[in-house]
């Protein structure tokens, strides 16, 4: 799924990398997860100065990127020596919306990104990946205008043609077998899949999410 204008992207990235001589962040808006896997995995490749390592937070409600540092990065990596390590945070879009009773509405997530962003920039040894859908990307440009003034690493790989999956969702029926077998596991490698292919660039909230 890379074409032209991911690619051009994907090198520029690459050389800005592997050319780094001090830690820094960057912001990478990629609108489906199957997307979001070639870019990383194209970038592990074409970096190995670098150790990488994924922290997902999709299960974590992120108040802060800067506690879910503290929370989730081990010391090893928080003491390395500069540019050991490039730690890649997936799933904070996630956090965006909070629970306020029957009702969600937006978190204070970017307005807090924005004003930790000197610490997250100056105070980790490692290059810090923000994974991002194009929804909190317009968010953070929205919100926390300073943050992006001062993340001029920032690329946006968009597949323009994302799979339709509506029809495909799998399993009108219940399973009639229960615990671990192969109709079991072949629901959830399927499922997975179409998660993957699930285009998250124009999430549209209901009205008392705002």
């Amino acid at each position: 799924m890379i074409n032209s204008t991911h690619d051009k992207k994907l090198k520029k990235l690459l050389v800005s990398l592997n050319n780094r001589l001090t830690p820094t962040v960057y912001f990478i808006c990629c609108n489906t997860e199957k997307l979001r896997k070639i870019i990383f995995k194209e970038i592990e490749s074409g970096t190995k100065r670098y150790r990488h390592i994924e922290v997902d937070l999709t299960p974590h409600l992120v108040y802060s990127l800067r506690d879910a540092i503290n929370q989730f990065v081990s010391e090893e990596v928080k003491s390395s020596a500069p540019l050991s390590y490039a730690v890649h945070f997936t799933g904070i879009s996630s956090s965006l919306f909070v629970s306020d009773g029957q009702q969600l509405k937006k978190s204070k997530l970017a307005e807090e990104l924005n004003f930790e962003r000197e610490r997250l920039f100056h105070d980790y040894p490692f290059i810090t990946f923000v994974w991002v859908t194009p929804y909190f990307y317009n968010e953070l440009f929205y919100k926390a205008g300073d943050l992006m003034s001062w993340a001029v690493d920032r690329y946006e790989f968009i597949d323009n043609l994302p799979e339709d999956i509506t029809s495909e969702i799998p399993y009108k029926q219940p399973l009639q077998t229960k615990g671990v077998n192969k109709e079991r596991l072949d629901r959830i490698e399927k499922l997975e899949n179409l998660l993957d292919r699930l285009n998250e660039e124009n999430p549209r909230p209901r009205e008392s999410y705002q």
